[in-house]
């Protein structure tokens, strides 16, 4: 009985307690309730807001991803552009040594037909000094020939100088203004 004597006891004093209160005003405790309750909503809001900021987080992230694919596959074609451009350059270089050793026989080829030329312009020189000596000498000969027919007709006989005339023949001589590079292509 002393268990349930004491169980009553407890009862009445709890009673009277609650009756009572705990000692603080309804009104500070209005306040705190108050101040929880707002507690309350400010957790719900950031939960919200929380929940609002991981939805954008995900949404960023798939963007980045997307991104990072772009920019992967950008770099691909890139690489493949880099190493286009990279053979081009290299052909470039060797048509550039082609231009290079083309422009160097050109180079040679053209002093080769100055040297050439200023050859055949002395050549051309020396044949028409040699026409002329030869024309010079063809006159004297004509003239040395008539001497000895003259002669021959005041001696009154035939001589060998009949036959002279023919033994002698002139090479033909190159016309005046002809060119050796004429006949030459």
């Amino acid at each position: 009985m002393q268990k349930k004597t004491m169980a009553m006891i407890m009862m009445v004093g709890c009673s009277a307690m609650l009756l009572t209160g705990c000692g603080i005003s309804e009104e500070e405790h209005n306040k705190v309730l108050k101040q929880v309750a707002d507690r309350d909503q400010e957790i719900v809001t950031m939960k919200e807001a929380i929940e609002k900021e991981k939805e954008a987080t995900a949404t960023e992230q798939a963007k980045s991803r997307k991104l990072e694919a772009d920019v992967s596959v950008l770099n691909d074609e890139l690489k493949k552009i880099k190493g286009a451009v990279a053979a081009e350059t290299e052909k470039y270089s060797a048509e550039q040594q082609k231009v290079s050793a083309l422009e160097s026989e050109l180079s040679t080829s053209k002093s080769d037909v100055a040297r050439v030329q200023a050859t055949l312009t002395e050549s051309e020189a020396a044949l028409k000094e040699l026409s002329g000596k030869y024309q010079n000498m063809l006159k004297r000969w004509e003239q040395f020939e008539k001497n000895l027919q003259n002669l021959d007709k005041e001696l009154g006989g035939n001589t060998v100088v009949e036959g002279a005339a023919e033994a002698v023949k002139a090479p033909e001589a190159a016309a005046e203004g002809d060119n050796l590079l004429d006949g030459i292509k």
